[in-house]
């Protein structure tokens, strides 16, 4: 059960019931039962829906954070910046969208555990991608007339608003396309 293919299979049930029904219509019950076990059995490693959300979320972000380590290896910041964007643009086509669990009601007003973790996540990218964009504005790459709160939030908006857009209809928007408009006016905005 707690091998690392059970748990992305776990994970990866919840995201399906997540975005074909919403956050409010995941229970550990239908998750067992698309993972082929029992509920028992399930309730055994997750006693709850926020259990789940909770590894969704903490095999999302390792995700996240071993491409932003392979990204590391670019020889500049923004360049760093573009392989880690392209990178989430890829996860995104590949993968369930877990943006309805960041903007979900039921989240933010029904589960604390899980919101912190969204928080923790968060606060810990945005530390490493703030100090990615101080470290292109020192170089001289980035523009340094731009806050680094504004370019994270800029940035953070490539990355949100087509995974949004496509978690409710994978046909509204071309991500590739997408993604590659989206990077050229990051980039001719910031660029020095």
């Amino acid at each position: 059960m707690e091998t690392e293919v059970r748990r992305e299979q776990i994970a990866e049930a919840a995201l399906d019931i997540v975005s074909e029904e919403g956050v409010g219509a995941l229970t550990v019950r239908k998750v067992a039962k698309r993972v082929g076990f029992s509920a028992p059995a399930l309730y055994r490693h997750y006693k709850s829906k926020a259990d789940i959300l909770m590894a969704a979320l903490d095999d999302h972000f390792a995700t996240l954070f071993s491409l932003l380590r392979d990204a590391m290896q670019s020889c500049s910041p923004l360049e760093i910046l573009r392989v880690f964007y392209f990178s989430n643009a890829d996860l995104l086509k590949n993968r369930k969208s877990i943006i309805q669990i960041f903007v979900s009601d039921q989240i933010r007003f029904g589960e604390p555990k899980v919101l912190k973790a969204i928080e923790t996540h968060r606060n810990n990218l945005h530390e490493q991608l703030t100090a990615l964009l101080k470290a292109g504005q020192e170089q001289g790459e980035i523009r340094r007339d731009i806050g680094i709160e504004e370019l994270f939030v800029h940035y953070l908006g490539l990355i949100i608003t087509p995974d949004l857009l496509h978690s409710h209809r994978k046909d509204y928007v071309d991500l590739d396309r997408q993604a590659d408009a989206n990077w050229k006016l990051f980039r001719s905005a910031v660029r020095v």
